[in-house]
């Protein structure tokens, strides 16, 4: 099954989750043109949220991130932080269908 037809696919089976492209950097060469070759790329179903400067598709960089911004200094125990950064990373994430968008295959 090709990238597409796998798109197809996680559409039909999720219709009512996003999609959400993410493009690789190498895509966009320049600021020079309006538009740039690529390609799709792989696709899932995954948890996905974005903040003023990162996306976040994984669950534990943002627990991490939250405990470096919110709980470094914290005099609370370790479980206690975890705890509570967990609870507030699964808040934000929700489920979206994400598309790779790759550097082109031709």
């Amino acid at each position: 099954m090709n990238n597409i037809e796998k798109l197809i696919k996680l559409i039909t089976e999720n219709p009512d989750l996003p999609v959400i492209p993410i493009v690789e950097m190498n895509v966009v060469a320049g600021d020079d043109y309006n538009r740039w070759l690529a390609s799709f790329g792989e696709c899932r179903v995954s948890d996905f949220y974005i903040s003023d400067e990162i996306i976040y598709t994984d669950i534990d960089e943002l627990i991490n991130d939250i405990i470096e911004e919110k709980y470094l200094l914290s005099e609370k125990s370790d479980e206690e932080i975890m705890k509570l950064a967990e609870k507030q990373a699964r808040k934000l994430m929700n489920k979206v269908i994400i598309v790779d968008i790759d550097t082109p295959d031709v």
